[in-house]
């Protein structure tokens, strides 16, 4: 289930950058998604939820907060106040204690402000 998601999740964040950021976000998260559902998603942050299968994963409505506390959600935002993530946006995979999300590397600071459009998604 989802808590399969969260353990990809981190395992392709220590893969890829660590605790320190690659710009890499949609490759962690595309990487921890085919680790655990086998399943390749293509795009940037501001591009993967358009193209998760809707058979496996399924928008839900709740406050980050919430999400945060929730293991092996995927977040997507279309716009960060980075120079990339204007352009790109951002994604991640919730660890589900309430703070630390998944991408290409491992995020402590989850309400980074200035983030807008947040989706998010829940394993079928």
């Amino acid at each position: 289930g989802s808590s399969k998601l969260a353990a990809a999740g981190r395992r392709a964040a220590l893969s890829i950058g660590g605790y320190r950021s690659r710009g890499l976000c949609a490759t962690g998260v595309s990487r921890a998604i085919r680790a655990a559902y086998g399943i390749t998603v293509r795009g940037n942050g501001n591009q993967i939820d358009n193209n998760l299968p809707r058979r496996k994963f399924k928008q839900v409505h709740m406050t980050l907060a919430q999400a945060l506390k929730t293991p092996g959600l995927i977040l997507t935002w279309e716009h960060t106040s980075t120079r990339l993530g204007r352009i790109y946006g951002h994604t991640a995979i919730t660890a589900g204690d309430g703070h630390t999300r998944y991408s290409d590397f491992i995020e402590r600071n989850t309400h980074g402000s200035g983030r807008t459009g947040l989706k998010i998604f829940a394993p079928i």
